[in-house]
């Protein structure tokens, strides 16, 4: 069940990767406190860390972004989807925001509606 703390780990994520030179664009799936670029995965990662203090590979929210990359990449046969569509040569910086920020378009309205319906 998707959260407020999901809808708000998709916005840090996409305050984390606020720029094309933030951007990782060979994702090893190696989170590093350290680290001064993120891929996809790595932001996620990082988010929510900052958000719930753990992370959760399943997590609603993570979900939602790997059901956003299949909904784009149909025709692709990706192993590990954040991780494979993030270092696909075919995708841009501004691939990566508009899964972002679709996704969150998209948890924010069922979160809102869950709370309007309490």
């Amino acid at each position: 069940m998707l959260t407020r703390a999901d809808l708000d780990i998709l916005r840090k994520a996409n305050e984390i990767l606020a720029d094309e030179s933030k951007w990782n664009r060979m994702c090893e799936r190696r989170y590093k406190e350290e680290d001064k670029t993120w891929s996809l995965y790595t932001a996620l990662y990082k988010a929510s860390l900052e958000i719930t203090g753990k992370f959760d590979h399943r997590r609603p929210a993570l979900e939602e972004i790997r059901r956003t990359v299949e909904r784009l990449t149909v025709d692709k046969k990706y192993q590990h989807r954040l991780m494979d569509y993030n270092n696909d040569p075919e995708t841009k910086f501004a691939d990566i925001k508009k899964v972002l920020t679709g996704s969150i378009e998209r948890i924010s309205a069922q979160v809102e509606k869950k709370a309007s319906d309490k």
